[in-house]
This record gives C-alpha cells, sequence and structure tokens, in this order.
C-alpha cells in the first residue's frame, strides 16, 4: 500500500480464517514473497530497494535482512531450501546467497549478446527457482537470454539466446519443467525445456 515509510510492510495472513497474524515493517515496499519449500518455518521478503528479510512464521519477526542492490525485486528460492537468488536492474547483476544466513556465495554480471547483435549489460527480469531440478532461472531483461544456473560447484550457467527482447515476467508449467516467459516488446511468449535448456517454441 505504501512506497515508503512505516506504512511500508509484508501481511500475513491466515488462509483459512482471513485473519493477519503477522505485519513485518520494510522500510519501502515490499515486492515479491516467496516460501522456503524444504521448511515451512521461513519466509523472504524482497523490497523494491532490493532488500531482503527473512522472516520466521513461528513468531512473525523478520530475524535477518541485506541489501543485494540499489533496486529490483528478482528473487528465488532453490527446491532444497538451502539458497536464494536474487537479482537487481542498478547494478547489473544477481547473487546467489545462503538462505540460512543471507551470505553471498556468488554474484553474477548480467551481460550478453541482444537481439540486435549488441553486447549489453542487463537489469535482471524474473529470477525462479523450480521443483523440477536444482537450478534457477534468470531472465536478462535487454539481452534477450535466460541463464540456467547449476546449484553445484562454482554454479556453472548455461545460457539460452535470442529469447526475445524486453523479458520480465514468468511461470513455470509440468511440474517445473516448462518456463513460460513473456517478452513485451516482441509480444510474444517464449517455451522454454529446462530440462533440454532450449526453446520450444514461441
Amino acid at each position: 500500500k505504501y512506497g515508503r515509510g512505516s506504512g511500508s510492510k509484508a501481511v500475513f495472513i491466515n488462509s483459512m480464517t482471513h485473519k493477519v497474524i503477522g505485519e513485518i515493517p520494510t522500510g519501502t515496499a515490499a515486492h515479491i514473497i516467496d516460501y522456503n519449500p524444504a521448511n515451512p518455518r521461513w519466509a523472504y521478503v524482497k523490497t523494491d530497494t532490493a532488500e531482503i528479510f527473512k522472516v520466521d512464521l513461528y513468531s512473525m519477526q523478520a530475524v535477518r535482512s541485506v541489501k543485494t542492490g540499489f533496486n529490483g525485486p528478482g528473487i528465488g528460492v532453490s527446491r532444497d531450501g538451502k539458497y536464494i537468488m536474487a537479482g537487481s536492474f542498478v547494478p547489473h547483476n544477481a547473487v546467489i546467497l545462503d538462505a540460512d544466513t543471507l551470505e553471498p556465495l556468488k554474484t553474477f554480471e548480467l551481460e550478453g549478446i541482444d537481439p540486435d547483435g549488441k553486447q549489453v549489460s542487463s537489469d535482471s527480469g524474473m529470477i525462479i527457482g523450480t521443483p523440477f531440478a536444482d537450478i534457477f532461472a534468470i531472465a536478462l531483461e535487454n539481452a534477450s537470454q535466460v541463464w540456467v544456473v547449476d546449484l553445484k560447484d562454482d554454479f556453472p550457467v548455461t545460457r539460452i539466446t535470442d529469447v526475445g527482447h524486453h523479458l520480465h515476467d514468468a511461470f513455470l508449467t509440468h511440474g517445473g519443467q516448462k518456463l513460460m516467459i513473456a517478452a513485451y516488446d516482441d509480444n510474444i511468449v517464449a517455451a522454454i525445456d529446462l530440462k533440454d535448456r532450449k526453446i520450444i517454441k514461441k
């Protein structure tokens, strides 16, 4: 409801009773809330100013927070609950964090060749974990790429290129194996198979 100040908060509601059970002050607008799929105690709130709050749902308190940039709401949680990936608009990077401590483990500079053949630095678009595999997918909003990051030593990246201009929103289908991502400026949705790591159709 509020962009800044004391009214900026994440509100948690009991889905059975529809009663508010907790409010977490965030200082600036809360944008995305994600949950730890391996431990129902923990939630993560990301604000428009790229601050992440780790929330204890048992006590309804924020137990840790960290800033991962100046702005940008992208965040995902791995299926095993061990990792968070967060992206930013400024600077053009993304970081993998330890989901328990919020300590940074690896930073990625978001850059690549766009559909017009130009080398560009890119905002972070959507970031998503999936129940399908131990991976993250991240959209490079200005570079027409989706990167698939494997959650193993040194977090290697597979780059899927020529996805579309201005990548942003996305969702998963088929048990998390397929990624559907919108390219705003092309008026298309690209379907990506995260197993084969290729575009199926636009």
